[in-house]
Parts: C-alpha cells; structure tokens; sequence
C-alpha cells in the first residue's frame, strides 16, 4: 500500500518514507491493516522537498495575520491561515484578499484536513495560540484552562504536515508555565 501511495502521480515527492491520511476508514484481517481511501480521503506523502517550502506559511490561530505579514518582510510567502472566531475572519479577508483563511478550530480534524486540501505540505507552520491561559490579564491557569488547547492542536498540525519549521507567537509568561 505505502508503495503505491508513493509512486502514484507525486512526481514532486521523492523519498517518501512517511504519509499522513486523513479520513480513511481503518480494518483489520490478522495481522494485517487495511486502509478504505475514498473521495473524501486526504493524502500526503511526505518525502524530499524543495527548499522553497520552508517559505511558504500557513499561519493558526490567525487573527487578522500580523505574524504573516512580519514574515513576508522576511521573504517567506503567507500561503492560507485559519481562524476560528468569524469577525477576524472578514476582517483577514479585506486585510489579506489573496489569501485564503479557513474558518475552523485548530482541535478538529476536518479543519486541518481542508489545510492540506489548500496547501501542499510541508510549510512551515506559524501559530499565534491564545494568550489568556498565560498573560497576567488572562486566568493564568496555563494547562487548566480550556483555551490551552491551541498548544498541542498546534503541536499536532506540525507533527501531520511534517512541517519543518514552526513558529509559535505568545506572551513570554507561556514560556515558563508549568
């Protein structure tokens, strides 16, 4: 299976040693794993790049993408965002209208399915996860509070888009938090 995944019509992608699915349903005979791809399935072979990808972003916990557009300054290209919150959503899009924002949590997995649908991996990832958990004007709970979430939904974005940079933005008190 992986076999032919890899040598399927992914020119682009060589060495591929890992691949990321989404919405595949899982069964097994014995030993064996057997993977359904259907039309609503999301594949991504992970293998050698160009190095261009790592200047390509996608940016998380988007806001209106400030984050993105000190990147830009810096030669990367802001590739697509999410946002979960509708108002900074419209708002990204009469900032940003050439980029596409998908309106989503970063904790559902359809949403970073619909990124790799817009986006072809890897990117480096840039995510400005809340601050409430931390900030001396939020709760300062860190774990405990709920908002934390967006730390390891983060995490996990990277971690399925192989992404080879990641870029996290937060108050310093997030740095020391237990």
């Amino acid at each position: 299976w992986s076999s032919d995944v890899c040598s399927s019509d992914l020119s682009q992608v060589r060495g591929c040693r890992r691949v990321t699915v989404f919405d595949v349903v899982v069964g097994s005979v014995g030993p064996t794993v057997e993977l359904l791809i259907t039309d609503q399935s999301v594949l991504i072979a992970h293998g050698l790049r160009q190095s261009d990808d790592l200047l390509r972003t996608v940016e998380l916990c988007a806001g209106i993408a400030c984050s993105s557009v000190g990147l830009e300054a810096a030669g990367f290209k802001h590739a697509c965002s999410v946002e979960w919150r509708l108002p900074l959503v419209h708002l990204h899009q009469s900032c940003h209208p050439g980029v596409p924002v998908i309106h989503g949590d970063i904790n559902d997995m359809s949403c970073l399915k619909e990124v790799a649908k817009r986006v072809d991996p890897p990117f480096t990832l840039m995510s400005g996860v809340s601050c409430q958990p931390y900030s001396s004007g939020g709760a300062q709970a860190g774990s405990s509070d709920d908002r934390s979430n967006t730390v390891p939904a983060t995490v996990r974005a990277c971690h399925l888009f192989q992404s080879p940079l990641l870029i996290i933005e937060c108050v310093t008190q997030a740095r020391t938090n237990q």
